[in-house]
């Protein structure tokens, strides 16, 4: 494997004997340089047969030959501290809460002008405001040990 693949790899020697785990790794390269576009699938297969033959980290390093260095996948995002606080939570709230007064707003506005028919808007006021009505008690109700 390139050696520049794992850092806990660095202290080893081409002539030291690589483990099953060792060969196992250079398969998951090579399988994520594959669905990089930097090996064709004949490519990967030959690769892979010379990792489980290979006896010797320095014959794992040549089939990583000549391709770049892997960074390890990104972890999940998290929420920051901020976003957990409620006084952030609040203030999201707040912000979905004007957009629905100022949308809905917005359809009483075209109801009124398109000739006052049945009132239609009740529809989706009361849809999406099931919605902020749940969220308001997620948001203000009781926190109990939930924590955001």
């Amino acid at each position: 494997m390139g050696m520049e693949h794992d850092p806990n790899i660095l202290s080893r020697q081409p002539n030291l004997r690589a483990s099953d785990a060792d060969r196992a790794q250079i398969i998951d390269l090579l399988r994520r340089h594959h669905q990089d576009g930097r090996l064709t699938a004949e490519e990967l297969a030959e690769r892979i047969e010379g990792v489980n033959a290979a006896t010797t980290f320095g014959d794992l390093d040549a089939s990583m030959a000549n391709l770049p260095r892997l960074l390890p996948p990104l972890p999940p995002p998290t929420a920051t501290v901020q976003e957990r606080t409620p006084g952030a939570a609040r203030q999201t709230f707040y912000r979905v809460l004007f957009a629905y007064v100022v949308i809905n707003l917005f359809l009483i506005g075209i109801w009124a002008f398109s000739g006052r028919g049945a009132f239609w808007p009740i529809w989706v006021m009361l849809g999406w405001g099931l919605g902020m009505a749940f969220y308001a008690f997620w948001v203000f109700g009781p926190q109990g040990d939930r924590s955001r």
